[in-house]
């Protein structure tokens, strides 16, 4: 199947190009490295097309033969979370929470993950908003109906 492919690729809301490919490629995989060469994509994607069968609403795309001449493609970027333990199992900790890393893409920088605190600084605040809060709290455990706080209680917090 040698015909021209015209595409529309929208990798960002930003970014959106337009791509021709002489040859229509054979398969799903073979037009997936394309785009990663052609475009210069650093990361694993999925493809989404507008389907003329549905007024050109966005559909996955899965077989080559689907895509028209004349596409508009949008790139999804598929996220790889890593993990990565902080404590070893065996030691105990005086706290039943679980230790929580923020999370970033495995192509981020290591400089970009972050521990939590260790410790939460939680202010001090007035009597009367002290008091409000408290009664927020019994309220909410009685009734289970949340706080909503006043606009002069949002400033002083």
């Amino acid at each position: 199947m040698d015909q021209r492919l015209m595409l529309r690729v929208v990798i960002d809301d930003d970014d959106i190009r337009k791509l021709t490919l002489n040859d229509r490629p054979d398969s799903f995989e073979e037009l997936k490295t394309q785009l990663r060469d052609k475009l210069s994509l650093q990361y694993d994607f999925k493809l989404q097309y507008e389907d003329p069968d549905f007024s050109n609403a966005l559909c996955n795309l899965t077989d080559i033969t689907d895509l028209p001449a004349r596409a508009t493609l949008k790139v999804i970027p598929l996220v790889t979370l890593e993990f990565t333990a902080l404590s070893s199992p065996t030691e105990e900790s005086d706290c039943s929470t679980v230790d929580t890393e923020i999370l970033s893409p495995a192509e981020s920088s290591p400089s970009l993950r972050k521990q939590w605190p260790e410790v939460f600084d939680i202010p001090n605040f007035s009597v009367d908003v002290e008091y409000r809060l408290r009664q927020a709290d019994l309220s909410f455990m009685k009734d289970r109906l949340p706080i909503t706080p006043s606009r002069d209680m949002k400033h002083e917090t």
